[in-house]
């Protein structure tokens, strides 16, 4: 038997699994149970604040953003409590992404500027979330139109993941179709073509052709070929990535919201 601590990060790693694969209601509700768990464990604070970091990453993607930026604020403050800077670099890159989303980017810059100083005070920050920063801080370059600069972060978060995963990383799909619509903005369409054919080929396995990250990803590249002159393959990839697409929300649970009064 697992004492209560345990059980909590079992739960917490569990929804983690799941939403590898976009099974988005199946993480909530183990990130729910994962943080009602730990908020009853006094020395376990950073791993409940990991628990209602994660559970407002589902949230984002439901795109419910204030209750995202709730529980993404209250991780953070607990992380401070305890004085875990790779906790609150992680919780701000997030809360960073959360404000590009809501088109807040003096917000954006100020939480991405405190996850880097964050990172920097502490060796205990995982490859794995060092380079899923740099995949944010792309993305908010990329918003500030600063192409060059998203390229340049892409290609750390490339680095990261490869040395510590091989190429055949699944996560790497994310950088590189991040890498390629910078590339596109540039006018380098042979460059974003490539990396978005190989996003699509990463992604395949996991999260698989069905989930919304793989469609998502095949609607941008069918957008690049439109415009690199591929017309007839583009609207062809275009509409069935769309129909798929459409079929997956509607399965997914777009009612069940949690009350992030709660987490206050």
């Amino acid at each position: 038997m697992l004492d209560p601590a345990n059980t909590g990060i079992a739960w917490n790693l569990l929804g983690s699994a799941y939403r590898s694969f976009d099974e988005y209601d199946k993480a909530r509700r183990c990130y729910e149970t994962a943080s009602q768990i730990l908020s009853a464990v006094p020395n376990e604070q950073s791993e409940y604040a990991s628990a209602l970091n994660n559970l407002g990453a589902i949230e984002e993607f439901k795109g419910q953003f204030n209750s995202s930026k709730t529980l993404r604020i209250k991780a953070k403050r607990l992380y401070e409590s305890v004085g875990d800077h790779a906790g609150v670099a992680v919780a701000s890159s997030n809360l960073a992404q959360l404000a590009f989303h809501q088109n807040d980017l003096p917000t954006a810059r100020k939480n991405m500027a405190e996850a880097f100083r964050e990172a920097q005070l502490t060796n205990q920050i995982t490859d794995n979330n060092l380079a899923a920063m740099y995949t944010v801080k792309s993305a908010l370059s990329y918003m500030e139109k600063d192409f060059h600069a998203a390229i340049a972060a892409d290609q750390h978060a490339i680095d990261i993941w490869t040395r510590v995963h091989g190429p055949e990383f699944y996560q790497l799909g994310l950088a590189y179709r991040l890498r390629g619509q910078a590339s596109s903005q540039l006018g380098d369409s042979q460059q974003a073509i490539s990396d978005l054919q190989h996003a699509l080929k990463l992604l395949e396995g996991i999260p698989g052709k069905n989930s919304q990250t793989y469609l998502m990803t095949e609607l941008i590249y069918a957008r690049m070929l439109r415009d690199a002159g591929s017309t007839q393959e583009a609207e062809f990839l275009e509409k069935k990535a769309q129909t798929a697409l459409t079929t997956v929300r509607i399965q997914q649970c777009g009612g069940c919201t949690i009350s992030a009064e709660s987490f206050r």
